[in-house]
């Protein structure tokens, strides 16, 4: 698993760094369950979404079930 410093703030003496944990890095397991789905990292959580031509037709906290047809 990875992990980015996104930014840092100083206050007074002091400097905060924030640390966002890449949760979509999942050592080549899928985060997202969907075959037609794929992960986005954001500050402290991630979402899925779906591929182009597809669509939400189910979604929870932290998954998504995509529906729709390739063209070919």
């Amino acid at each position: 698993l990875t992990s980015t410093i996104d930014h840092a703030e100083k206050k007074a003496d002091a400097i905060t760094y924030f640390l966002d944990r890449d949760e979509c890095d999942n050592e080549g397991d899928p985060v997202c369950s969907d075959a037609h789905a794929f992960c986005i990292n954001q500050e402290g959580s991630y979402s899925c979404e779906c591929e182009t031509g597809f669509t939400k037709t189910d979604e929870t906290q932290s998954d998504v079930t995509c529906s729709g047809t390739l063209s070919q």
